[in-house]
């Protein structure tokens, strides 16, 4: 059995104690985090050409980010909100992320620094 590496167990306890327990979330804010990592994961499995199992930490860097939040609304055509709901479930990954592992903090502030302002939906008068 192989062992899991960096980001399948920051993910898995993301998901499975800081959510939930620590953070009180309602299981429909844990589905649409879980859904913003599965598209997130399988756009960098796809990008990459790697399979989802075997993509790590150092797999996720600003400019993948940014090219996935492109892709939500150039290939899936996602309004301003659903990407800001995608953003916003990452960016607590990372700010969750850089108070378990400080070896990974730097990264962390990358990831949070290299999309600052969410997009303002359009308004249609």
């Amino acid at each position: 059995m192989a062992s899991s590496n960096e980001l399948a167990a920051a993910i898995r306890d993301f998901f499975a104690d800081h959510l939930p327990r620590l953070r009180g979330m309602s299981p429909h804010t844990l589905q649409s985090y879980r859904d913003s990592f599965k598209l997130f994961l399988r756009f960098l499995s796809v990008e990459m050409k790697r399979n989802v199992a075997v993509l790590n930490l150092q797999d996720l860097t600003p400019e993948r980010l940014i090219r996935f939040l492109q892709h939500l609304e150039d290939a899936r055509q996602n309004t301003a909100a659903t990407r800001n709901v995608r953003l916003a479930a990452i960016h607590s990954f990372f700010r969750y992320l850089a108070t378990r592992h400080p070896e990974r903090l730097e990264q962390c502030q990358q990831m949070l620094a290299s999309v600052i302002t969410q997009k303002r939906p359009m308004i249609i008068s």
